[in-house]
């Protein structure tokens, strides 16, 4: 005697990424995080709206004898600014249609931030590339 499984039945095999949950790609922008950006867009599939490419930036301490020093919010905009076409270079030089795809920039302990942002987005997976 044998069991019959009807679909509804049998897990499905694979990675499900959309848009409600998509697959987070973690680049520092450099040439070791190529084929982690490579990864994602496979698992990806087809939808661009299922794949969300992040990139964190470490805050930088500004701390002197006399205690913390305010850091200019035009710095801060400039180290974002550097970061983001460093990872939107990386995206021009691998994907034809990089133009579509608006990476963001956190700021935070890598780790934590990616973590944090996969859960909030319910993200079946999360690639990242080497980094520092």
């Amino acid at each position: 005697m044998s069991t019959q499984l009807s679909p509804l039945d049998t897990p499905e095999v694979g990675i499900r990424a959309l848009k409600a949950a998509p697959v987070i790609v973690a680049t520092d922008g450099r040439d070791q995080s190529d084929p982690a950006l490579m990864a994602g867009r496979i698992f990806a599939g087809d939808d661009r709206a299922a794949l969300r490419v992040v990139t964190v930036l470490r805050p930088v301490p500004v701390v002197s004898p006399e205690g913390q020093i305010a850091m200019s919010p035009d710095v801060e905009a400039a180290r974002r600014a550097g970061q983001k076409r460093l990872v939107i270079d990386q995206l021009e030089r691998l994907w034809a249609d990089a133009a579509t795809f608006d990476p963001e920039v956190h700021e935070g302990d890598a780790a934590a931030t990616i973590a944090r942002l996969a859960h909030e987005a319910n993200a079946p997976l999360i690639v990242a590339g080497l980094g520092r």
